[in-house]
């Protein structure tokens, strides 16, 4: 085991510390210390030559991140093509493919101060988390998310 190695493993029990903020359930926050600590040990040379206050920080964000990227997977939507809505049968409103398409590169086209926000809504996180995670005030990721969804409308009705 290298020095490295040792510096992150010394630093698991600080993990799973900021992991009670993540996840109450004793499972979940081992699957997101273990993914952080892959995530970290599969490219050493990044992060080798940082410092110790500084690699804390860095491994805090790098949890943080992945808390996130885990979060948007778990609550992805899934479009089923409209021919398998119709062959089921089924009365459910689906948007068409090319119109899913055109918003997604729209809100590809917004300006990343609208952006950003925009899309953490789309996930599924309220105000609140979105404040923390963008570190912004309320006030401004409402108007933000306000002013970008103006954007968009005048985009798509256009």
């Amino acid at each position: 085991m290298n020095e490295f190695e040792k510096k992150v493993i010394s630093l698991i029990p600080k993990m799973k510390f900021w992991a009670l903020s993540y996840y109450q359930n004793e499972e979940d926050r081992n699957d997101l210390i273990q993914e952080t600590v892959c995530k970290i040990l599969s490219n050493p040379n990044s992060y080798h030559e940082m410092p110790g206050k500084k690699f804390e920080f860095f491994l805090s964000v790098v949890m943080r991140n992945t808390f996130i990227n885990s979060y948007r997977r778990s609550r992805l939507v899934r479009f089923e093509s409209l021919d398998s809505v119709k062959e089921s049968g089924e009365k459910t409103s689906v948007y068409s493919e090319m119109e899913i398409k055109d918003l997604k590169s729209q809100i590809e086209r917004l300006p990343e101060v609208y952006k950003h926000p925009i899309e953490l809504t789309l996930l599924g996180f309220e105000y609140h988390e979105i404040c923390e995670i963008l570190n912004i005030k309320m006030g401004t990721v409402k108007s933000r998310i306000h002013f970008g969804k103006k954007i968009l409308i005048k985009r798509l009705v256009a």
